[in-house]
């Protein structure tokens, strides 16, 4: 069963070393909100996935590009891919 990570907070502003442990490989996580601004740190890299989105309005509004690797899903597809996953977990 595979879980759906919403970072809706900015590492830089909270703890987020505690979650490594909760991201397994077939997980999936989305960067939203001011969690997009995660998407340079390189604290994303060490966690269990490679299966990291991007929410595309949310990066354009603060001004972010998407780097190699990252993928883009607009807030449209949003739900499709909350419904897609057994669990849900938000981090803020």
């Amino acid at each position: 069963m595979s879980t759906l990570h919403l970072i809706r907070g900015s590492a830089l502003n909270n703890n987020f070393d505690h979650y490594q442990s909760l991201v397994s490989v077939d997980d999936d996580v989305i960067l939203m909100d001011d969690g997009c601004y995660n998407v340079n740190i390189l604290w994303l890299a060490t966690l269990s996935t490679n299966r990291i989105f991007v929410v595309t309005e949310h990066m354009q509004a603060r001004g972010l590009t998407v780097p190699e690797g990252v993928m883009e899903i607009t807030a449209k597809q949003l739900p499709k891919q909350l419904f897609k996953h057994t669990n849900n977990i938000t981090w803020t």
